[in-house]
């Protein structure tokens, strides 16, 4: 058979030179639908020789018609990425289209061997093609792309790189700046020394680290420049910083001293507000003050005649005392005599002496 199997990884370009076998391709394709899984794997390895065989003798048709077979199969993530692989490349310019098509697939083996063969491929088609590819591909898919473009080389990458550069996921601004570094190109200068100030630390230090690898002495001219520009717009915005931080000083000086003034005017009302209050509380102290007189006057008053009173009830008492001894001893001297009469009685109980 001249599409001999091999063990080698079908991923690789082979250097076979033996010639087309137009009968074994056949037989080899018509064993497909009906073998098993390791026999079919070795089937696909012999289309792959043969496939690699066709394209070396310039039968381009025959090798991508296999290539495009093999696509189509149920069969193993290798087999169908090896099998986009050779179709692309034999392709040659044409195969820019299928390329572009795998690039945007959800199937990440087919999109990784789409990036991977284009490393393959020479021009700045390709480039382009890889760079258009950034927008709209999930943030992995972006980094593996632009690590493929600093292995390229190619400065066309720059403008879509510089973009992706400058937001987005910190990852993946970092593989941005890292594909620039790759490329080096003094262009790249003043915007990595934009970067340097990021926000980010991670971003900031792939810039710098990306700064210090570019090469060539017009890149450590821009570099020094650049360096220079940085450190004279960073002491322009610590001048203008200060002007703002004097302006907002005097603002709010003057807006102390207004808050004193209003304090003092408080103040002074407050002030004339207590000495009102406190002559009224005076003055209502003083008629408090002239009642209790008034008041302690008369019950001095009533006291001395209370006094008077209680002096002339004495006198009385005295009197009634007097009286009531002498009527004592009359009754006891009545009592030895006879008894009392009903009013001498009735005297008696009413001066409780019975």
């Amino acid at each position: 058979m001249g599409c001999a199997s091999r063990s080698e990884n079908i991923l690789q370009p082979t250097t076979a030179t033996a010639p087309s076998n137009t009968a074994a391709v056949a037989a080899l394709q018509g064993q497909l639908g009906r073998a098993s899984a390791v026999t079919k794997l070795h089937i696909c390895e012999g289309l792959f020789r043969c496939a690699e065989a066709l394209a070396a003798e310039g039968k381009r048709d025959e090798a991508v018609a296999i290539y495009d077979k093999l696509r189509g199969l149920q069969a193993p993530h290798q087999v169908r990425a090896g099998a986009l692989r050779g179709a692309i490349l034999t392709r040659g310019t044409a195969g820019l289209d299928l390329l572009r098509e795998h690039l945007g697939s959800g199937d990440y083996n087919l999109f990784s061997a789409a990036v991977q063969t284009a490393q393959e491929m020479e021009g700045g088609a390709v480039t382009g093609t890889l760079a258009a590819a950034l927008d709209g591909v999930p943030a992995d898919n972006k980094i593996l792309i632009m690590q493929t473009l600093g292995l390229r080389g190619d400065a066309d990458a720059l403008p879509a790189l510089y973009t992706t550069a400058k937001s987005g996921p910190d990852a993946v601004r970092i593989a941005a700046i890292e594909a620039i570094a790759e490329v080096d190109d003094v262009s790249a200068v003043p915007v990595l020394a934009g970067l340097l100030g990021d926000s980010s630390r991670a971003v900031g230090d792939a810039a710098q680290e990306g700064l210090g690898s570019l090469t060539g002495a017009a890149a450590d001219a821009a570099v020094a420049s650049a360096v220079k520009a940085a450190e004279e717009a960073e002491a322009a915005e610590g001048s203008e910083q200060a002007g703002g931080a004097r302006e907002v000083a005097v603002s709010a000086l003057q807006a102390v001293e207004a808050a004193l003034e209003e304090a003092k005017a408080a103040l002074k009302a407050g002030r004339a507000e207590a000495i009102a209050e406190a002559k009224a509380r005076a003055a209502a102290e003083s008629q408090a003050l002239d009642a209790a007189r008034h008041a302690a006057f008369e019950a001095a008053t009533a006291a001395r005649t209370a006094a008077s009173a209680g002096d002339e009830a004495r006198r009385l008492m005295n009197s009634v005392e007097s009286l009531l001894n002498r009527r004592k001893l009359d009754f006891n001297k009545k009592v030895d005599i006879g008894n009392p009469s009903d009013e001498e009685i009735r005297q008696l109980q009413e001066l409780g002496y019975l």
